[in-house]
């Protein structure tokens, strides 16, 4: 499983909406670091019909208080 973490269209646009910084995906707890990138970030879990993604913990943004992920990718 992979995510692309924040809004990655700008440099300015990624610091400016929140980002995740802990997530939580199927009870496996990960942090993610703070670098803008529109790379996926890779999650190495076993996957199972159903799949439960929690934010846990978030970078905040300058500007906005939502928290952006414009892509998931499950293989």
């Amino acid at each position: 499983m992979a995510i692309i973490n924040g809004f990655v269209k700008t440099p300015k646009l990624y610091a400016s909406n929140n980002r995740i910084k802990k997530i939580d995906i199927n009870n496996k707890l990960f942090e993610l670091k703070d670098v803008h990138s529109k790379d996926f970030v890779f999650f190495q879990i076993p996957l199972s019909a159903n799949i439960h993604i929690q934010t846990v913990g978030i970078y905040k943004g300058t500007h906005y208080s939502d928290t952006c992920i414009p892509e998931i990718q499950i293989e």
